[in-house]
């Protein structure tokens, strides 16, 4: 049995991550908010991590660490980025002394937004420079587990996409507008190589047996803007693509700066994967599939 530490399990990725864990694998699943069931294999462990139990973690052992706990949302990030530092940065150098202290390998998930979004098909060795605050302290973060030469691994994720399983998802915020004939405000010069969440936890569970260190970029094959995501669910879903109102980043009034083009390169993702993952539209297709009808839907089912 692997023995692995999860911060942010109570986060979209985290419970990803606890729904589809190998069978043989024991989880210390460290959650801040919301509620966690255990069983057998997944021990829930309320702790806020910027005043952690060390003693609590240390006596675990993890053979590795995931680290998806975050402070990520863009404009809190830029109003308080000290909080993003303390949790993004401080939390990150705490979980590498105890990583290094068991002899644990950790992962850690950082971002595209180190990069300044001038060029995209960003390479992992390419130059950072991030133009916001969220970007920063994840940048940081990279660079102090970087430094120790650990054999630690900094995941830099795209944009994550899927059905939320406690809070609403931009995908369900989506469907849900558009099913009620709502017009709903999508960036349309905003280029990112989307993901799929099952194939974000797929990778990583991955890492967890094939270890990779250095840095790996992770996304889904295609660099596409939010608008041609949302464009591609309205096409799959028969829903109006008339409904979707396109806003530049530059007009849409945000707090932060947002890189207009972090696609990814992601040679060294498909050489130790085996290929690429699925494309948006397999991933928006799986989806589809899996949400429950509208209420429309169902009034037509029972006619």
């Amino acid at each position: 049995m692997t023995r692995v530490l999860l911060t942010g399990a109570s986060g979209f990725i985290g419970r990803h991550l606890l729904h589809t864990s190998p069978r043989d694998t024991t989880i210390l699943a460290v959650h801040h908010r919301g509620a966690l069931r255990s069983h057998p294999a997944v021990t829930p462990l309320r702790m806020d991590l910027i005043r952690p139990d060390r003693e609590r973690l240390r006596d675990f052992a993890p053979e590795v660490i995931l680290h998806t706990a975050a402070l990520s949302a863009l404009d809190a990030c830029e109003r308080d980025p000290a909080a993003a530092d303390r949790l993004n940065v401080e939390v990150t150098a705490m979980l590498a002394d105890l990583a290094d202290g068991v002899g644990a390998r950790l992962i850690f998930t950082s971002t595209d937004q180190v990069f300044d979004g001038r060029e995209g098909g960003y390479e992992e060795s390419a130059p950072c420079n991030p133009l916001n605050a969220y970007g920063r302290s994840k940048r940081a973060a990279e660079s102090h587990l970087l430094s120790r030469n650990k054999g630690h691994l900094c995941v830099r994720l795209a944009t994550v996409y899927g059905r939320g399983v406690t809070r609403t998802s931009f995908l369900d915020m989506l469907v849900e507008r558009v099913r009620a004939g709502e017009p709903v405000r999508v960036f349309s010069d905003e280029v990112r190589n989307h993901v799929a969440v099952q194939d974000v936890a797929s990778v990583l569970w991955r890492l967890v047996r094939h270890p990779l260190d250095g840095i790996l970029h992770l996304g889904g094959p295609e660099g596409m803007t939010r608008m041609a995501l949302a464009e591609t669910l309205c096409a799959l879903g028969g829903w109006d693509r008339a409904l979707l109102e396109p806003v530049r980043l530059a007009e849409a009034g945000t707090l932060a700066r947002r890189p207009v083009d972090c696609s990814l390169d992601l040679t060294r993702l498909a050489a130790w994967w085996g290929g690429p993952l699925r494309s948006v539209h397999e991933g928006l297709g799986a989806y589809l599939g899996a949400l429950p009808p509208s209420p429309a839907q169902e009034g037509a089912d029972e006619e």
